[in-house]
């Protein structure tokens, strides 16, 4: 299966990452979300490219 690409800020991935480090018990999703996380393309915040939603966003229009 092909996996889709995932694009995220740094910002988001530190607040994802500092989530999962802090959580008491580590389940089998939170292990996906890291694998995920971990093949995911970094960038600066202001390079996340238009069509992409960012951690906290206020709002967006979906077609």
């Amino acid at each position: 299966m092909i996996k889709p690409k995932i694009i995220i800020s740094e910002q988001d991935l530190n607040r994802l990452e500092t989530m999962l480090e802090h959580q008491t018990k580590f389940t089998e999703t939170m292990k996906h979300l890291e694998d995920e996380l971990a093949r995911a393309e970094v960038v600066k915040p202001n390079q996340l490219p238009a069509n992409v939603v960012k951690y906290e966003c206020k709002g967006f229009d979906y077609r």
